[in-house]
């Protein structure tokens, strides 16, 4: 090793922390960077540089008063050599299971604590990336790790969506996209309490959701209906002016009398301490029909004017179910919960771009 050698390589060892233990497996090549203050270059499937530190504190550490503390870049050609590579990984090799460690953190005063870019142009590549990935490779089987956790005094997770909306008939990209991969729920919300006591929503692979709360739409609710000819057409859901829960059926008038017992599973959901409604509808001559009594049980029907008719009729129920709170026609405030505001945050996402290009390094400039 050459004198300049020698003297780089002890000015680059007096940035390790104290108590490091540094060493050069390979032998390396040292020569001054351009733009740079050490360049080590080797050629080697094992590190250029290794630090190790047998105590507490860090083994490299990078600081800069107006640029980045430490930089990792990798110009690995993953098509060449089949291997995907990272230009800074972090790995947490503890043994004992403490589950306190971290592989890599980021830690800002006022900024972003990580700033994850990708700048795949999937347009040419004609495949997806991510900005980040959040993994999680155990194989045990066990069903407690997270691939991805947010947690904020504000909003744990936001997902802002830039495409612009695609034809019907082409895959849609939306702020937030959640995937059923093993046939478990697409998504869940929990009140942050155990599952599923504490689910307030859940959303299944088949569609379907689930909520514990109220439902409040300003559109006109729809419902996708099939037609006989194989096509769907959108149907119109009923606007009451208070909660309520029907049921229908058929009955017979004998000689101008019918009860007609209430099914128990609609009798047992409707409010025994408000009275019900029912509409019949005779379907044959008579001289009208009356309901002459109600119960918790039935009614009883009867033809008007002492009628003695024997005839088919059919019926609606309309009652009150039970448990319902809500008064006729609430004022939409009492009912609506205040939306959720993202004051300057969404622009501050959009400046995202603009921070890539103030962070982002070029290989010619190292």
């Amino acid at each position: 090793m050459t004198r300049v050698d020698k003297s780089l390589a002890l000015a680059f060892s007096a940035t390790i922390a104290a108590g490091a233990l540094f060493a050069i497996p390979h032998a390396v090549k040292a020569e001054a960077a351009i733009g740079g203050f050490l360049k080590n270059v080797c050629s080697s499937v094992k590190p250029c540089i290794t630090a190790f530190n047998n105590g507490s504190g860090s083994a490299v550490t990078g600081r800069s008063a107006s640029g980045s503390g430490l930089v990792g870049i990798t110009t690995n050609a993953f098509t060449v050599t089949g291997h995907p590579k990272s230009g800074v990984i972090g790995y947490d090799r503890s043994t004992d299971n403490g589950g306190q460690n971290n592989g890599a953190a980021g830690f800002s005063s006022s900024g972003y604590g990580g700033l994850f870019v990708t700048k795949n142009p999937s347009n040419t590549t004609h495949y997806p990336e991510v900005g980040v990935a959040g993994v999680d490779a155990s194989t045990d089987g066990g069903l407690y790790n997270v691939g991805v956790f947010g947690q904020s005094n504000a909003i744990g997770v936001l997902a802002v969506g830039l495409a612009p909306p695609q034809s019907p008939s082409q895959p849609q990209e939306p702020g937030l996209l959640a995937l059923c991969a093993g046939g478990g729920p697409a998504m869940i919300a929990n009140n942050g309490t155990a599952s599923p006591g504490g689910d307030i929503m859940s959303l299944d692979c088949g569609g379907n959701m689930i909520l514990t709360g109220t439902l409040t739409t300003n559109g006109t609710p729809q419902i996708a209906t099939q037609t006989t000819t194989g096509t769907k057409v959108a149907a119109f859901s009923e606007r009451d002016a208070q909660a309520t829960i029907d049921d229908v059926g058929d009955a017979d008038l004998r000689g101008g009398y019918a009860a007609v017992r209430l099914e128990p599973r609609f009798a047992s959901a409707i409010d025994p301490h408000v009275s019900y409604r029912v509409f019949v509808t005779p379907e044959g001559d008579s001289r009208g029909l009356y309901v002459a009594q109600k119960t918790m049980n039935g009614f009883v029907v009867r033809e008007n004017q002492g009628g003695r008719s024997s005839l088919a009729f059919s019926y609606r129920i309309v009652a009150t179910p039970y448990g319902a709170t809500l008064k006729r026609l609430p004022a939409l405030a009492s009912v609506e919960h205040p939306a959720v505001r993202v004051p300057s945050r969404i622009e501050a996402l959009a400046n995202v771009r603009r921070r890539f290009a103030v962070h982002a390094l070029d290989a010619t400039q190292l």
